[in-house]
Order: structure tokens, then C-alpha cells, then sequence
């Protein structure tokens, strides 16, 4: 059920992308994604990370407890960002170079609270396996994004009109979601006169988790949502945007395919692990699978990307072909190790796990600053940062294959053919 909900909103937004990158030029789209680079970013507090550990609450009243200690933290990250827009939202403006991103920034700490409620609710909604629900919510809020960007491009609503779309959606998402965990929390406390002790204890019981699991979840997240932000301070905005629509083509197959595969592995690689049985082949069946899959799509959209950009999302947009061309090895790396390397948090390695993670934002901050101070200009500079991400990836699958003695050798002699 969450697949098919994940492949229909990745329907839906490959679809309006053709619409809406003749609708945006590449700046406009570069001041949208720095603006969402600020919100994922930020947003990583949002939740303290409490929302993820709601699932492993052992009652539904702790469950509830959890519910409520996450949205505390809603509340206070979002006056938080309120207070940073109002007094340094200039300064951010002028350091990024993006002046037309300034009459926007008073959406951020909007979009900050919405995804934090939405993130609360939605892992309140897979505790409850109502997968029907959040499948739902996440194609509404595909289809609100897509429609209202589309109005505002036909409307010339510019940046901002790119700001609102993505605003509205996530709106959109989080009322479909806020019944189910308004009713939850409220049947839950109906019998408890212990409110106050239930809610410190959980904090006490799980705060631990989530400082740790914060750190670490912004090391993943602003490892790629500081990118646009550098390039829009580098280059400018257009940069920034051409960029973004260069990943948000890669990111399809990483999330529609590599996604499930990483999941099932997770849930396998769990079982054998608590069994006390090996993992080796669990990960060479999961390697083979995903190089099947992706080689040759990734081999045959580098060798055509400007032209296939170009004509796909009109003439403006052939830089952004060129920008995959120099990032398809990471960008296949990446869906290849994405999925596999969920067997280390089975092996219980999450501090390696953190620790590629830090190494792949320095290296991202690193390359393209290094890129900008050499002169290098964009393409330049990203192409710096590929070889970073290419011997980062690269190090990172021999990693998942030691630990899980999983065989690399193996796995590509079975792709060539051989026994």
C-alpha cells in the first residue's frame, strides 16, 4: 500500500514536471529550492526526532505521550524560526544573493510546523497501520503541489508562486492526517489523571534516542538540501534551480525503486540478525537486483541527457542534462548503496552509518566551496563534488559488504554472466 502510494505521487509529479518547468525559469526555481533546502533543513528539529520513536512506544498512552512531546517541539522550533525570519531573515537573504526569496520568508516557519504535525502523524499512522491513509495523504499532497504550482506558473506567480504551491500541499497532507491523531491522543489521556508524570517520563525514557537520532538525521538531510543553498551564494539562483530539477529526476528511481528494496532488506536483515543467521546473500540478491535495474537506465539517460532534459522539459533546461551526465556514477551509487546499506542499521552500525553521513556533507560543502574559490565555475565545482561522492559511495558499499560478508566480486561476476 505505501509502494503504490509512493508510485502514484511520483506519477503525478513526473507528470506536471514537463508543465511546470515551461511555466518557471531556472532562477525562479532556484529561489524555490533554497527555500526548500531552509525547510528540510530546519525542519529536521522540527519533531526533536520524537516522531520516529513513536512507534516504539509500548502502550498507546505512551504513544500519545510521545504525540504530544513531538508537537511541544513543533511549537518551539517553529517560534524559534519566527524570531530567526524576523531579526537575521535579512542577512540570510543577502549572504544567499536571493533578494526575491525575501517577500517568501515568512512562509518558513509555516512549513516548518506543517511538516513537523505532518511527520508526528504520519508515524502515529504507521504505528496504527493505516497505510491506506497515509498513501492518500501523500498523493493529495502530490496532486496540491502540482496543481497549485501549475496555477501560479499560468498566473506568473513567479518564486513565490512555487513557495505557495509547495505550501498548500503540505497544508493539504497534514489536515488528511490530523483527525486520526487527534482522536488517538484524545481516546488515549480520556482515563489518565497522570498526564503530566506520563509525558515527563517519556521524555526522560526517549529523549536520549532522539538527541542522538537529530544529529544524526541532519547530517543525511543537509548533506544534499545545503547543495542548492551553495550554489544559489555561488553561482545564483538559476544554478541553484538547475540543479534541483537534475535531482529531482534522479531521486525518482532512488525513492520509487531503491526505497522498497532497502525497506525489505531492513525487515529481512532484522530477522536473521535477531536468529543469529548470516546476511551475505540477503545483500549480494539485493546488489544484484538494483545493478539489474539501474545500469542501464542510468547508462542510457547520461549518454542522452541534455537532449532527453532538453526536449522532455524544454531548451532552458539542457544544463541540467549536462549536470547529470557529470553526476550519473554517484547518482547509480547512490541507488545501489541506499538500499543495502540499511543492513547495518540491522547490525546494529549506525554510528558508521552517521559517520559516511557527516563525511558526505563536509565533502559537499568542501568540493563545491573549493570549486568556487578555484574558479571553477558550476559545472566545475559539481563535477569536484562527484568525485567526492563517487569514492564516498564507493567506500561505502565495501563497508556494507564487510560487515555483512557480502561479496562484491561475486555480485559482478553474476551481472557479467559468469558463475
Amino acid at each position: 500500500m505505501l509502494v503504490v502510494g509512493v508510485a502514484i505521487s511520483q506519477a503525478i509529479a513526473l507528470g506536471a514536471m514537463p508543465i511546470i518547468t515551461r511555466l518557471f525559469a531556472p532562477d525562479e526555481f532556484g529561489i524555490f529550492a533554497s527555500f526548500a533546502s531552509l525547510v528540510g533543513i530546519a525542519g529536521v528539529f522540527a519533531c526533536l526526532y520524537f516522531e520516529a520513536v513513536i512507534p516504539l512506544a509500548r502502550s498507546d498512552s505512551e504513544a500519545a505521550s510521545i504525540v504530544v512531546l513531538a508537537l511541544i517541539s513543533v511549537c518551539a522550533t517553529t517560534a524559534i524560526a519566527a524570531l530567526a525570519v524576523t531579526y537575521l531573515g535579512h542577512h540570510l537573504v543577502a549572504q544567499l544573493g536571493a533578494p526575491s526569496l525575501d517577500s517568501s520568508l515568512w512562509l518558513l516557519p509555516v512549513n516548518i510546523a506543517l511538516l513537523g504535525a505532518f511527520q508526528a502523524c504520519l508515524y502515529l499512522a504507521l504505528r496504527n497501520r493505516r497505510f491506506a491513509s497515509v498513501s492518500a495523504a501523500r498523493v493529495g499532497q502530490t496532486l496540491s503541489v502540482s496543481g497549485a504550482q501549475v496555477a501560479a506558473g499560468l498566473g506568473r506567480g513567479g518564486a513565490a508562486g512555487l513557495i505557495q504551491g509547495y505550501t498548500i500541499g503540505q497544508l493539504i497532507a497534514t489536515l488528511a492526517m490530523a483527525p486520526h491523531a487527534y482522536s488517538f491522543v484524545r481516546k488515549a489521556f480520556a482515563k489518565r489523571s497522570d498526564l503530566v508524570e506520563l509525558i515527563v517520563g517519556s521524555a526522560r525514557r526517549y529523549l536520549p534516542i532522539a538527541a542522538f537520532g537529530s544529529l544524526g538525521t541532519f547530517m543525511v538531510t543537509a548533506s544534499y538540501q545545503v547543495i542548492p543553498l551553495l550554489l544559489t551564494s555561488y553561482y545564483g539562483p538559476a544554478a541553484a534551480g538547475t540543479f534541483f530539477i537534475t535531482y529531482r529526476v534522479a531521486s525518482i528511481p532512488i525513492s520509487l525503486l531503491g526505497g522498497p528494496i532497502g525497506q525489505v532488506l531492513l525487515q529481512r536483515a532484522s530477522e536473521r540478525v535477531a536468529a543469529d543467521q548470516p546476511t551475505a546473500e540477503l545483500v549480494e540478491e539485493s546488489l544484484l537486483t538494483l545493478v539489474r535495474l539501474g545500469l542501464l537506465p542510468f547508462v542510457m539517460v547520461a549518454i542522452l541527457a541534455p537532449s532527453a532534459f532538453s526536449f522532455v522539459f524544454g531548451d532552458q533546461w539542457r544544463d541540467a542534462g549536462a549536470i547529470f551526465q557529470v553526476l550519473a556514477i554517484p547518482f547509480f551509487l547512490q541507488f545501489v548503496t541506499g538500499p543495502v546499506s540499511s543492513v547495518l542499521i540491522a547490525l546494529r552500525k549506525q554510528k558508521i552509518v552517521a559517520q559516511l553521513q557527516t563525511v558526505m556533507f563536509a565533502s559537499a560543502v568542501g568540493t563545491l566551496t573549493a570549486g568556487y574559490l578555484l574558479s571553477f565555475g558550476m559545472i566545475g565545482s559539481i563535477s569536484l563534488y562527484a568525485v567526492s561522492l563517487t569514492a564516498i559511495y564507493t567506500y561505502y558499499l565495501h563497508i556494507v559488504c564487510k560487515y555483512s560478508s557480502a561479496s562484491g566480486a561475486r555480485v559482478l561476476h553474476r551481472v557479467m554472466g559468469r558463475p
